[in-house]
């Protein structure tokens, strides 16, 4: 990414040319529809007749995500079918996008095919890129949200959105010249590598704190003291015994309040360790906050744990002000443990597999709290408990480290989306 790319100036010739170019060009772009920049090859209709264990892989709808190849649900056909239908075998770099439901949350389903597909078999409603432009040029211009904008107005009202390059051939793009989109598409690509590394690096640490947990809590890792000294043995222990506190949210009903300043949250509002909110959250009055709180109040140091719905999202309670919580969030209050480690310790393999297992479902799942209170711990001192959350919090911040390297080059890249094109 050493690139050097100059910003230009629009004044007198607004969308005429990007807001930023690499200083070796300057000749205008050129106005194109997007039928003559590039077409898509249907994929064929094989029967699902055909599918089989083990063979050639079967590229379907649900396997093209947002700028990825998915690895959920791989399908596979017979290794015979790729010389019978030779057009529709895929080799990596090309590009697919999904023909049905092809937009969400404002983003086109176009993927790189990786090495994982190469020779995989094209399946129906699965485009193939096609044109005699760069591709991997058309594949970020496809990436610009102007321009998917534009895409999802010319096939909005279908049900199921189909996209077609018929529907979309009219629409009016400006490209540069053959060597300035690959120059752009190189660029682009360096940075789509940066993030895959990014990922990867995050992706890492996450199941290395996993693997780290689960020999944590199963003591075949143990911690000494600063002494060099073996803590005492682990002891057994039921949740209901250890709480000096356990609740959950409110079950009333209670008016909303627009613009209040006391917000009604719900387990949706726990996620990996935090409280994320937005600007569309519940809000009530003063007065039913000061109801739900006319009996407890939460407090520094309290866990919280989703019981309804979304089960086992962990949260630390920080002391936020004005927020209370409906009853899908259950709340913890410690007797002589360590707050951080029990944190760590419901958010293991093994408490999640036991929250899951005692999970009563019926509209949507949900825990009672007289079975939370029953479940049995297996606990260590609290100067080893102490030790276990510090060593785990390290870890966790060089994840959020990497998470928010990762979020500001993905916010570097859509930034470049829109001052590269016009």
């Amino acid at each position: 990414m050493n690139t050097i790319v100059e910003p230009r100036s629009h004044e007198g010739k607004k969308s005429l040319e990007p807001e930023m170019r690499f200083i070796e060009y300057d000749k205008s772009w050129n106005n194109i529809t997007l039928g003559k920049a590039f077409t898509f090859l249907n994929g064929y209709a094989f029967s699902s007749l055909d599918s089989v264990k083990n063979g050639v892989r079967w590229v379907k709808i649900a396997d093209v995500g947002i700028q990825e190849m998915k690895e959920n649900s791989v399908s596979f056909l017979p290794l015979e079918l790729k010389e019978k239908h030779e057009k529709f075998v895929l080799k990596t770099n090309d590009y697919v996008i999904a023909l049905t439901r092809p937009i969400l949350n404002g983003k086109l389903k176009i993927a790189r095919i990786n090495e994982a597909y190469n020779g995989a078999l094209l399946n129906q409603r699965v485009g193939k890129l096609e044109t005699n432009q760069n591709q991997s040029f058309i594949y970020y211009l496809l990436q610009n949200s102007w321009l998917i904008d534009r895409i999802e107005k010319n096939i909005f009202g279908n049900e199921p959105p189909n996209l077609s390059i018929n529907q979309i051939s009219g629409l009016s793009v400006k490209i540069p010249e053959l060597s300035e989109q690959q120059k752009i598409a190189d660029f682009l690509s360096s940075v789509d590598k940066k993030i895959e590394q990014l990922t990867e690096k995050h992706s890492l640490l996450t199941e290395y704190k996993k693997g780290v947990m689960q020999q944590i809590f199963t003591q075949q890792i143990r911690f000494k003291d600063n002494q060099g000294n073996d803590y005492p043995q682990w002891e057994e222990s039921n949740i209901g015994a250890i709480c000096s506190f356990l609740k959950d949210g409110t079950h009333g009903t209670h008016q909303d309040e627009e613009g209040s300043k006391f917000f009604l949250l719900s387990a949706k509002n726990l996620k990996n360790g935090r409280l994320s909110t937005t600007d569309n959250e519940r809000r009530i009055s003063e007065n039913e906050f000061h109801k739900i709180y006319q009996n407890y109040n939460l407090q520094k140091g309290d866990v919280l744990l989703s019981v309804v719905g979304t089960i086992g999202e962990v949260l630390l309670w920080e002391g936020h002000p004005n927020i209370a919580f409906q009853r899908s969030v259950a709340f913890f209050r410690f007797k002589n443990q360590v707050p951080s480690f029990m944190v760590q310790l419901f958010q293991n393999t093994d408490f999640q597999r036991e929250l899951k297992r005692r999970q009563v479902v019926s509209a949507q799942p949900g825990i009672y709290l007289g079975d939370l209170s029953k479940i049995i711990l297996r606990l260590p001192s609290e100067n080893e408990q102490q030790k276990i959350a510090n060593f785990l919090t390290e870890i966790d911040q060089k994840i959020d480290q990497a998470w928010s390297i990762l979020e500001q080059t993905k916010a570097f890249k859509k930034g470049l989306l829109q001052k590269m094109f016009v």
